[in-house]
């Protein structure tokens, strides 16, 4: 969920969001909402949002949403840490997933992550992980270039646990 004052790709900040809907004692944004964007030199709406989750009618903004300018967006709250017996260290993200903004089936659902730098931030390319579904699917991959999963498609609303494996 894309807040005021979370950042894009292009290095830009959410100017706004809803006074009356915080997360963490931030708003949370929705289409429409104002982006600055030093790239593109300008203030640009957020373009793009999931039409099943909205609040007073506007759909709110997830991660990898666009702005007007085509700036994607980024989430500063999505996982925790979580350190093994061994000291390796794995992120493990859960979640329920929302419903496919861009799927044309009312009930089809996507499930994806974007694996990013603990510190900076910023996406990492060919991370080693798994994602559980509580379906008991379970897929496998490396994060691309844009540190995302693979897509995976799903019927229904489901818990999706991503595990980050240490690499080598």
């Amino acid at each position: 969920m894309i807040r005021q004052g979370d950042t894009t790709s292009h290095g830009g900040t959410v100017l706004e969001g809803f006074a009356v809907y915080t997360v963490e004692g931030r708003a949370v944004a929705g289409l429409g909402h104002k982006v600055a964007c030093p790239l593109c030199k300008g203030v640009f709406p957020i373009a793009q949002g999931n039409p099943a989750h909205t609040f007073n009618h506007v759909a709110l903004a997830y991660e990898g949403m666009k702005t007007a300018c085509g700036a994607s967006l980024i989430a500063s709250q999505a996982s925790t840490t979580h350190t093994s017996p061994t000291g390796s260290m794995a992120r493990i993200a859960e979640q329920q997933i929302p419903d496919n903004p861009l799927g044309n089936q009312a009930e089809d659902k996507v499930v994806e992550f974007i694996i990013r730098h603990h510190e900076t931030k910023e996406p990492l390319e060919g991370v080693p992980y798994t994602i559980r579904l509580s379906t008991g699917a379970i897929e496998s991959g490396h994060s691309n270039a844009e540190g995302l999963t693979s897509k995976l498609l799903v019927k229904k609303t489901v818990q999706a646990e991503l595990i980050v494996h240490t690499m080598p």
